[in-house]
This record gives C-alpha cells, sequence and structure tokens, in this order.
C-alpha cells in the first residue's frame, strides 16, 4: 500500500521518436511540452530550453513529491 515512485538517469535518452505527431508537435511545431497518454501509461516531455541539465533531484523535487518512497539510480 506504499506510494513508490522511480527517477533514473539515462545517458544519450530519448522518449520520442523522429516523425511520428508527438515527435513533430515539438520539433516542428515548437511546443515546449507534449503529454502523450495512452489506455494505460502517460509521458510528459520536454527539452531543457537552454537551460544547464537539472540534476535528477531537482525533477525529484517538481514531480515525486507525492511518493512515500522514492527509488533512485
Amino acid at each position: 500500500g506504499r506510494r513508490v515512485m522511480s527517477a533514473k538517469h539515462g545517458h544519450h535518452f530519448k522518449v520520442d521518436t523522429p516523425g511520428t505527431d508527438s515527435w513533430r508537435h515539438r520539433h516542428e511545431g515548437r511546443a515546449e511540452r507534449v503529454v502523450l497518454a495512452g489506455p494505460d501509461e502517460f509521458a510528459v516531455m520536454g527539452g531543457w530550453g537552454g537551460m544547464a541539465v537539472r540534476p535528477l533531484e531537482g525533477l525529484v523535487w517538481d514531480h515525486l513529491m507525492d511518493a512515500e518512497i522514492v527509488v533512485a539510480e
């Protein structure tokens, strides 16, 4: 019954596939963020927008603070 979430840093990580509609929204339509939702899961995709890459800890604070346990790698 615990709320467990996970955070992982990925080297050369890419979540979207060039040529898909969601990729076009970000790269051709200049959308800052895209939410991709399906029947079983969702993803929020965005870039750093010229900012320095944030440490994983900052993203955990922003997005996973409602977890009881956060597993970080």
